[in-house]
């Protein structure tokens, strides 16, 4: 059992304090435990949740009084959530870095994003087609559809983002280094 758990518990009866919870967050536990008079451990939590009719009561009052609280906790958890999927996306361009600068191409990305545009391309046609798609099967295809685009989207922020050009002088600072150390003479 852990604080998550507690989380999805405690979101139900004080949406503020729920998303408090999280990475930055496990501060929460700790008032939440103090609002209900047990340990700042997951189990007494959850326990004085489902057994205390009072809980409720006890989650909003604090919740109220330690509003500014959670809502900064819960941006600090929005924060690092957002720096761990720079850092993913950092990773992933460093790693495109690195095969570029020793001659080779990244073939997968190409592939999965012209899959993707196929994909795309093969569902329009099928609801355009006049092909007879049952209706409860055309929200399916809305929804992938939706889910398509989005990952198409991704592909053109990831090559052509905001942060292209900075990717652009780390792969020619690369290039030059790996020049100016005699690795392509």
């Amino acid at each position: 059992m852990n604080w998550d758990d507690v989380k999805d518990a405690v979101a139900g009866m004080a949406p503020i304090i729920g998303t408090a919870f999280g990475p930055a967050g496990t501060a929460a536990g700790a008032l939440v435990a103090a609002a209900l008079g047990v340990g700042n451990s997951p189990k007494e939590v959850l326990k004085a949740i489902k057994n205390d009719p009072q809980a409720a009561i006890k989650l909003r009052a604090l919740e109220l009084e330690h509003k500014y609280d959670f809502e900064r906790l819960a941006y600090a958890n929005a924060v690092e959530h957002r720096k761990i999927d720079t850092l993913d996306i950092q990773d992933a361009r460093k790693r495109d870095t690195a095969i570029y600068v020793n001659g080779y191409h990244n073939y997968r990305a190409d592939i999965l994003a012209f899959m993707a545009f196929a994909m795309l391309c093969v569902m329009v046609y099928m609801i355009n087609g006049n092909i007879g798609i049952k209706p409860e099967v055309l929200a399916i295809f809305n929804m992938a559809i939706g889910a398509l685009l989005k990952m198409i989207g991704d592909v053109f922020a990831f090559e052509f983002g905001s942060s292209r050009g900075s990717k652009e002088k780390e792969l020619r600072e690369v290039v030059f280094s790996s020049h100016r150390l005699g690795f392509f003479n």
